[in-house]
């Protein structure tokens, strides 16, 4: 999912790591179900590398951020 403006900047509260996404003018959240299996990390590793190259040659710039310690409910409150 895309996630902007003031959303974005709560997104920066989500853990002790996501602070620096509080300036990005838009955040790509990917999300795994971990109870549909043990591949999560692998799928959801590739999928980001792959959008970042894109943005890459379009010109922009990224950073990834890892919270999967942030529960859907967690993520749900902000």
């Amino acid at each position: 999912m895309v996630v902007k403006g003031k959303e974005a900047k709560k997104l920066a509260k989500a853990t002790k790591w996501s602070a620096l996404v509080e300036g990005a003018s838009a955040v790509i959240v990917v999300c795994a179900d971990m109870k549909k299996g043990n591949r999560w990390v692998e799928d959801c590793s590739i999928a980001v590398a792959h959008m970042m190259l894109q943005a890459t040659e379009l010109g922009l710039g990224t950073c990834w951020v890892q919270v999967k310690e942030a529960t859907e409910k967690t993520l749900k409150n902000l």
